[in-house]
């Protein structure tokens, strides 16, 4: 697997379109991309490439 920026990631995941088989999960989905939100902001204020920010490495 090559090696994927966080940037890379996200826009991976919100590219797609995904039929949600309920509100519980659309509200699960929207938790995890505020949380990934926070998270690439907290790396741009930090002032660190956000290239370097990711934990998903290839061998």
């Amino acid at each position: 697997m090559p090696h994927m920026t966080v940037w890379d990631s996200a826009a991976t995941a919100v590219s797609t379109t995904r039929v949600l088989g309920s509100r519980h999960e659309a509200y699960e989905v929207l938790a995890a991309l505020r949380v990934l939100r926070a998270h690439l902001n907290f790396a741009e204020s930090a002032g660190g490439p956000l290239r370097a920010t990711t934990r998903y490495r290839s061998p």
